[in-house]
């Protein structure tokens, strides 16, 4: 009876601890490769947007600010040489 008790509860023992060390293990490494794909991407997007908004407003500054003064200067040579030459 022993024998059989000794049996059966050691083999219930290493089940239970073969169970809990696979749901431990395979738990652990869900929660890292999901935290992990998560602050990637999260990075990734962050620092894409935010290089892609900096590029664009500082093309639109330096294009609107390039036209405005080529517009301002060339209107402005334009009425000089108009009031010299009257």
């Amino acid at each position: 009876m022993s024998v059989c008790l000794s049996f059966c509860l050691s083999g219930w023992l290493a089940g239970w601890l073969a169970g809990w060390l696979a749901g431990w293990l395979a738990g652990w490494l869900a929660g890292w490769l999901a935290g992990w794909l998560a602050g990637w991407l999260a990075g990734w997007l962050a620092g894409w947007l935010a290089g892609w908004l900096a590029g664009w407003l500082a093309g639109w500054l330096a294009g609107w600010l390039a036209g405005w003064l080529a517009g301002w200067l060339a209107g402005w040579l334009a009425g000089w040489l108009a009031g010299c030459l009257i």
